[in-house]
């Protein structure tokens, strides 16, 4: 039964952040290599230029796959929905559940600083190694899970979330 759906919001950085990457993308990425394909004289510059085209698509496109939509509290575990498929935690295997409270992510590893959210793996001296699912910071909150993996997610209303999951986890 589901509890609680929370939305993922994007802050105004991950925003602007998004919609000028967007746009370059678009414009240099995609539009200029279809532009030179319309006015290329030779094959070998319409195949570099689909190259480049696929290579874009390549890069781009796991990013709308991974960003964060929604949360889904149910009676037995938290949902995160994606631009594509989805990650469950089981409550039974979260650990420990509290608010992230930092001005800082730490150190990307791996993923996107900003582009459609802070996405992919991070380390910091203080959390170590974790998956984050993060459209805006101030209200993201961690999650340790009893095998040892750790994430950070944010969602609206991340205070009762997390008040709400400690309830059910901690009897």
């Amino acid at each position: 039964m589901i509890l609680r759906t929370e939305k993922v919001n994007m802050d105004s950085a991950v925003k602007a952040i998004t919609i000028f990457a967007s746009l370059l993308i678009s414009v240099l990425g995609i539009g200029m290599p279809i532009y030179f394909i319309i006015i290329s004289e030779s094959n070998t510059e319409i195949i570099i230029n689909v190259f480049i085209i696929l290579f874009i698509l390549i890069c781009t496109v796991p990013f709308f796959l991974m960003a964060p939509k929604r949360l889904i509290l149910t009676d037995d575990s938290l949902i995160l929905k994606k631009g594509y498929g989805r990650l469950i935690l089981p409550l039974n295997e979260i650990k420990d559940i509290d608010l992230f409270e930092s001005d800082s992510l730490g150190i990307r590893t791996f993923g996107s600083g900003g582009f459609l959210g802070y996405l992919g793996k991070f380390y910091s001296k203080k959390l170590g190694h974790y998956t984050a699912y993060v459209g805006n910071c101030s209200e993201s909150f961690f999650v340790t899970m009893k095998n040892g993996k750790k994430y950070l997610l944010s969602c609206n209303n991340h205070r009762e979330m997390v008040e709400q999951i400690n309830n059910l986890i901690k009897p």
